[in-house]
């Protein structure tokens, strides 16, 4: 028969022995705690290097590998835009009057391009302000000058406004999304023949075209653009920059900063004797 106060000194040597397992247990809560922080900041900073190992490897790939990508598959930084080898559209050559010859009309059209083109006059382009409006002036006064020899040596004489800008007229052959026009563009006015492919980038009206359209613009050389095109291969075209609007702002301060022109002084006709030469 068991003892009666077995059962109480039973109760009280458990109670005892929880209180000392208290602190204990306090100690294995706070460690618990702090392992599943630092778990926690692990698992961030493993997840953010897995993401930047990941990058990369997709940012130094091989382009021109396409074994790996499964048929019909967008490949990585491969876009819609059209290979450089898209046959340029075949247009139906102009008929000309009588009474007018092709350089009579190609000179016609250039000026009207030229002066198309210079609106708006001031473009913002790589954070500089650049004026088109030297080199309307310029390609104009040389569209009046004869076609001959001597026009041509003395046009070897003359520094030509923005060498790095250019007249382009074309036909938009894509609306891209988001890299800019695709733009065929013709080295004639009657844009007939032989067009090449070439990239414009912030054209304003860019959101208003359709293929086929004619756009005339002075656009900025940028160089060489390069692609993976929709059929999986590597498509390198040259690259022009429309340039950004400006305020009005903008041009005021631009004009205020720019030097001034040098002014030619007429040649003196009344001179003194004591200034004359002999």
């Amino acid at each position: 028969m068991a003892h009666p106060d077995a059962a109480l000194w039973s109760g009280i040597r458990t109670l005892c022995y929880v209180e000392q397992l208290k602190p204990f247990s306090t100690t294995l809560r706070f460690r618990e705690k702090q392992r599943k922080n630092s778990g926690y900041s692990v698992s961030l900073w493993e997840t953010a290097a897995k993401f930047c190992f990941l990058f990369l490897v997709l940012l130094c790939q091989d382009r021109d590998v396409i074994a790996q990508y499964p048929p019909g598959q967008v490949r990585f930084l491969e876009t819609h835009q059209l290979p450089s080898s898209t046959p340029p559209p075949v247009i139906t050559p102009l008929s000309l009057s009588r009474t007018q010859t092709l350089s009579q009309f190609r000179l016609s059209v250039a000026k009207e391009f030229i002066n198309k083109a210079s609106h708006p006059e001031f473009r913002f382009v790589d954070g500089q302000m650049y004026d088109l409006q030297p080199l309307t002036d310029f390609l104009l006064w040389v569209a009046d000058l004869p076609n001959n020899p001597e026009t041509t040596a003395m046009l070897k004489t003359k520094t030509r406004p923005l060498p790095n800008w250019s007249l382009l007229y074309g036909r938009v052959a894509q609306v891209t999304d988001g890299n800019g026009i695709l733009l065929w563009k013709y080295e004639q006015p009657e844009m007939v023949l032989e067009p090449k492919l070439v990239r414009l980038r912030n054209y304003t009206l860019e959101k208003t075209l359709v293929d086929g359209d004619i756009v005339v613009v002075f656009a900025k050389n940028e160089g060489p653009y390069s692609y993976i095109d929709t059929q999986h291969g590597k498509s390198t075209v040259s690259s022009y920059d429309y340039g950004k609007p400006v305020t009005k702002q903008q041009v005021d301060l631009f004009i205020q900063k720019r030097p001034l022109p040098a002014i030619r002084l007429p040649a003196q006709t009344n001179a003194s004797p004591a200034q004359r030469k002999p």
